[in-house]
């Protein structure tokens, strides 16, 4: 049985091709926890993984979205049908030595005052931090007091980085090590899950995160092969690097690699330094001129 099956059975509305936010290998309807029959399709069902993410609420339940739409009434029902919906989880990742078990820095948990203070400073809101599931670390050997940015890959959550909440921290960014990773972050794109048609390509995830969903991030300032077979899924592709010279002339390898792919790829070079220092009107024309999430 078909997921679509499902909707059409309960005559739920949904779009698989047509809107600006439809992606081959995803289902479109309206998210229930934020926006029930607004016909702007922000939940996005994947056919192949079987999850559901939210533009705006982040990773969503499959039951919470029938259970909102239907009621209890109907919600048995409808369970009963999702139980046979054809599910085919994708053979890609590989599980390493560790069994597949994502081994976070001791201590990992809720946003302290001081992680949300941090946040603040560098805009965002508590509706963002929820968005992109972040979370805290106080005092943790090698990652004391960082905030905690889980990576998901078809679904799951990967791996991990960190970036540190005081700047004169010698290291940034410090992400997982490979025994304690289910997957390679490196050959994954951080943020991939809230992109459908048009993706902007960052550097790094607070990068990404500035600009909301539908950007994603390399995790640091080199990319790999693996990275660049998942950008190319994307028929329109914005790679914006810092403006710094060294990062511009990697912004320029990496556009004239992904040029030689069916689609349309361009190279954007902020006022700002980065992505997570521009403006938000900065910000708004990087995303009016590319994506169309917020419609």
């Amino acid at each position: 049985m078909q997921f679509t099956e499902v909707l059409d059975h309960f005559f739920i509305e949904y779009r698989t091709s047509g809107h600006h936010h439809s992606r081959a290998g995803w289902v479109q309807l309206d998210c229930p926890l934020c926006g029930k029959g607004s016909h702007k399709f922000h939940l996005g069902y994947n056919i192949k993984g079987g999850y559901c993410n939210c533009w705006k609420c982040g990773k969503v339940a499959l039951s919470s979205v029938f259970y909102s739409i239907l009621g209890k009434a109907r919600y048995g029902e409808a369970k009963e049908l999702l139980g046979k919906v054809d599910v085919v989880q994708s053979p890609s990742i590989r599980f390493k030595g560790n069994g597949g078990v994502l081994k976070r820095p001791v201590n990992t948990g809720k946003l302290l005052k001081q992680h949300i203070k941090y946040l603040k400073a560098r805009g965002f809101t508590k509706e963002q931090a929820q968005l992109w599931e972040l979370k805290g670390i106080p005092v943790s050997i090698g990652f004391s007091w960082r905030v905690y940015i889980p990576i998901f890959y078809k679904g799951v959550e990967i791996s991990y980085t960190t970036r540190a909440i005081s700047n004169k921290a010698t290291l940034r960014y410090r992400a997982a090590e490979e025994s304690n990773e289910v997957y390679p972050h490196k050959k994954v794109l951080f943020g991939e899950q809230f992109v459908r048609d048009a993706v902007i390509i960052t550097e790094g995830p607070f990068d990404a995160m500035s600009i909301g969903p539908g950007a994603v991030a390399v995790c640091g300032t080199s990319y790999s092969l693996e990275q660049v077979k998942e950008m190319v899924k994307f028929p329109t592709r914005v790679v914006c690097f810092d403006s710094e010279d060294t990062a511009q002339e990697r912004a320029k390898n990496l556009t004239d690699t992904l040029s030689l792919y069916k689609g349309d790829t361009y190279n954007v070079t902020l006022d700002a330094k980065d992505a997570g220092s521009a403006s938000k009107g900065e910000i708004e024309a990087l995303r009016d001129t590319f994506l169309e999430y917020n419609n």
